[in-house]
């Protein structure tokens, strides 16, 4: 069975497993604990309301809360299906299940505890930023299982042969993530999300953009966007420099979006159809790259 008293013994192999250093792991558990402590005296691990206190029994599933949560980052990780979970952690594939479902939503209140999850409405990000703030946006997909409705499949096809969900990422220049968009299909365009999510800005920020935001002009953003190539015409020299300056810059939220890819459950085929499920592993993803940060 893996455990935290094993893994920790061989840092590089627990970075491996786990995502996170041993380290920034030990003061995460710091913060996962008392949300832990939070829900199992209220309710039961079945989500029923509970009746008796809470005691440690020597059957438990977990030996201590530090493999708990190893449990659930590892499944982040490496995105194994749940048999092969189930034989790394002496259960079965119901009980995986079980302890998925209800351990992602503590690591939410987790990292909500540890100031590290990214902002949901616009509202929110417009509280956070600061006036002549640089932020980066991009959009980033997910392979997804192809649906088996004809219909639903035209939704969620990307157009590069795969069928894909989408979200909308906006960072700041040291890789930060500040704001996740909703979850949408495959073939939503960028500057399309950005439109719906009404992403507008109620202080004056520079905005770097790509080539897939051609249009998106909102209001106090001063925009830097690559310019196109006139049809039939070259770049001046001035321009490509500038074009060149642009992309050394709007490159730091791609590296954003990678460190979140880490976690192979946003990078891989999510095998699971539950739309929430989609949703909250991107954003969990997303703080658990805002944690190493700030704990780096």
């Amino acid at each position: 069975m893996q455990n935290y008293n094993n893994l920790k013994l061989n840092e590089a192999q627990f970075l491996s497993v786990v995502g996170v250093k041993l380290q920034q792991f030990n003061i995460l558990v710091q913060y996962f604990e008392p949300c832990w402590e939070a829900y199992i005296s209220v309710y039961t691990v079945s989500g029923d309301y509970r009746r008796r206190i809470k005691k440690q029994r020597k059957d438990d599933v977990f030996p201590d809360i530090e493999t708990m949560l190893i449990f659930i980052l590892s499944y982040m990780k490496n995105n194994p299906l749940q048999q092969a979970h189930a034989a790394a952690f002496n259960m079965n594939q119901p009980q995986v299940n079980l302890w998925i479902h209800l351990l992602k939503k503590i690591l939410n209140n987790t990292l909500e505890k540890a100031n590290c999850i990214p902002c949901r409405t616009v509202d929110a990000l417009n509280k956070l930023l600061v006036e002549g703030q640089d932020i980066l946006i991009d959009g980033t997909e997910r392979p997804i299982l192809r649906p088996s409705d004809p219909d639903v499949q035209k939704d969620f096809y990307s157009g590069k042969k795969n069928h894909t969900i989408k979200n909308l990422i906006v960072s700041d220049l040291n890789n930060n993530i500040l704001y996740v968009s909703q979850t949408w299909e495959g073939k939503m365009h960028d500057k399309m999300m950005c439109d719906i999510e009404e992403l507008k800005f109620s202080k004056k920020v520079r905005l770097w953009l790509d080539s897939g935001f051609e249009g998106f002009n909102p209001e106090n953003a001063e925009i830097n966007r690559p310019k196109k190539k006139p049809k039939g015409k070259e770049l001046t020299e001035i321009e490509k420099k500038s074009n060149q300056q642009i992309s050394r810059t709007r490159v730091k939220v791609e590296h954003a979006i990678g460190n979140c890819k880490v976690f192979r459950i946003v990078k891989e085929e999510i095998r699971s159809f539950i739309a929430d499920f989609r949703d909250l592993v991107m954003v969990l993803a997303c703080a658990l790259s805002n944690f190493k940060l700030k704990y780096q």
